[in-house]
C-alpha cells in the first residue's frame, strides 16, 4: 500500500472514530458539571489509557531487552511516544477541567502533585530518547518508568480530588457513559498504534530485501 492510500485510508477511520466518540458524547450533562462532564470523561479515559500504555512497554521493552528483536524495539517506540502524549493531554486536560469546575486549581493536591511530578519525568524520559536514540537506553528507561508510573498515581493519597467520582456515581447513564468514551478512545489508540506498527515492519521487510 503506498503512502497516499494508505493515509486516505487512516483520515477515514479517525473520522469515524471522531464522529462515534462526538455522538457518545453529545448527550451528557451531569446535574453540577453541566456539559463540562464531556471533558471530563476524555480527560479520565486519557489518564486511563496512558498508565495503560506504560505498563504495557514496561512488559514489551523487557521483552526487547531480552529476545533483542528490532520489531520489538520498534514497538516499544511506539508506545514511548502514545504514553507520553497521552498523558501530557490528560494532564493539560486536568489543569483546564479542575479551573472551570472548581474554580482554582489546588496544586498541593496530592494527586494532582503526582501527575505533575510524572509529567517532569516523561518529557526527559521521552526527549533522552529522541536525542539519543541508544535502544538499551530506551528498553531500561521504558521498563523503569512504567513501574513507577503505576507506584505514583494508583497510591497518590486524594484531599479535594473524589477517589473514584465516575465509579461512584449514582447515574447508570453517566457510567456507561464513560465506559463507552474509555472503550472507544482505547479502540481509537490500539488502532493507531496497530496500523503504525504494521506500517514499520513493512519498511524493515523492505529494507531487508
Amino acid at each position: 500500500m503506498n503512502s497516499k492510500v494508505y493515509f486516505q485510508k487512516n483520515i477515514k477511520i479517525h473520522l469515524r472514530f471522531a464522529i462515534l466518540l462526538f455522538l457518545i458524547l453529545w448527550p451528557l450533562k451531569e446535574r453540577s458539571l453541566g456539559h463540562l462532564i464531556k471533558l471530563v470523561f476524555v480527560h479520565a479515559s486519557l489518564i486511563q489509557i496512558s498508565l495503560a500504555l506504560l505498563l504495557t512497554n514496561s512488559f514489551i521493552s523487557i521483552a526487547a531487552f531480552f529476545w533483542k528483536k528490532e520489531s520489538l524495539t520498534a514497538l516499544t517506540k511506539i508506545l514511548m511516544h502514545f504514553s507520553v502524549l497521552s498523558w501530557l493531554a490528560a494532564y493539560l486536560g486536568s489543569v483546564w477541567v479542575t479551573k472551570a469546575a472548581w474554580g482554582a486549581i489546588d496544586w498541593q493536591e496530592p494527586r494532582f502533585l503526582m501527575s505533575t511530578q510524572l509529567l517532569f519525568l516523561l518529557l526527559p524520559y521521552w526527549g533522552l530518547n529522541l536525542i539519543i536514540n541508544y535502544n538499551w537506553l530506551l528498553k531500561f528507561t521504558s521498563w523503569g518508568i512504567g513501574i513507577f508510573a503505576q507506584f505514583m498515581i494508583r497510591l497518590a493519597p486524594v484531599r479535594i480530588h473524589p477517589e473514584n467520582p465516575l465509579g461512584e456515581s449514582e447515574s447508570a447513564l453517566m457510567q456507561w457513559g464513560f465506559a463507552a468514551v474509555l472503550f472507544l478512545l482505547s479502540l481509537w489508540f490500539f488502532y493507531t498504534i496497530h496500523s503504525l506498527y504494521r506500517r514499520k515492519l513493512l519498511r524493515m521487510e523492505q529494507d531487508e530485501s
